[in-house]
């Protein structure tokens, strides 16, 4: 997916869209939320106890309501993280599940998402004994670095460094000494030795930006030591992963 269209607005600026009285852009806007953030969600419901078709029909329905009640109306600047505002609905919308559990028999009104990625996703974690609570988290983090990973490839794509990228992404997503062959990584790209360090360095700073500003984009605020306390609060949930 190209960087641009998908990560230039907030996902505050979707919310606003998805509450305006243009359909086609309330639909488009609340699908991108759906996107973006379902999976988090989906995977707190299951764990909460729900099995899968169950856990898919709530968060569904979730969206929904959200639109129906208007309820992102009463996000506003002091609610700040969009991660907090959207578990605190959830967990409104469990509570009254028996009168919102059926998405499917509302008619065309419902955003899909693939139960069986969904599962797949979930069968390929490792066993956790934290809360719920702590898990949706740490998956909201991690799916916080896989689209500022997707934009920064994207990028790169659209640059035509695609073979670049992929060669420098171990670097990345297994920042360890070993994580990177550097000589192959040269021979590849046929650059020196000593470039493939400029590089994995410019690329790790690069990632480092695209991170704060998919961050950026799930606050209600721009002030930068806002969006800094986030990412280590972000970072600090990956860092308790056993």
């Amino acid at each position: 997916m190209a960087a641009s269209p998908a990560f230039r607005p907030t996902r505050w600026s979707l919310i606003s869209r998805a509450n305006g009285e243009d359909a086609a852009g309330a639909r488009e806007a609340m699908e991108q939320l759906c996107a973006a953030y379902w999976y988090p969600l989906y995977a707190w419901v299951r764990h909460r106890g729900y099995g899968p078709e169950d856990a898919q029909d709530l968060v569904q329905s979730f969206f929904l309501r959200l639109l129906e009640r208007d309820s992102f109306a009463a996000a506003c600047e002091a609610k700040g993280r969009l991660r907090n505002f959207l578990i605190h609905q959830l967990q409104h919308h469990l509570a009254d599940a028996a009168r919102y559990r059926s998405a499917r028999k509302r008619g065309g009104q419902v955003i899909h998402f693939s139960l069986d990625d969904a599962e797949a996703r979930l069968a390929g974690e490792p066993v956790e004994a934290d809360t719920p609570e702590t898990l949706y988290h740490r998956r909201w983090a991690r799916e916080v670095l896989a689209r500022a990973l997707q934009a920064l490839e994207g990028r790169a794509v659209g640059r035509g460094d695609a073979e670049a990228f992929a060669l420098l992404k171990p670097a990345l997503t297994d920042p360890t000494a070993t994580a990177l062959d550097s000589c192959a990584v040269a021979a590849a790209l046929k650059i020196p030795l000593s470039h493939v360090k400029v590089r994995v360095h410019r690329l790790r700073a690069q990632f480092r930006e695209a991170v704060l500003t998919v961050i950026a984009g799930t606050l209600q605020t721009r002030d930068s030591a806002a969006v800094e306390a986030e990412m280590r609060e972000l970072l600090r949930s990956l860092s308790k992963e056993a």
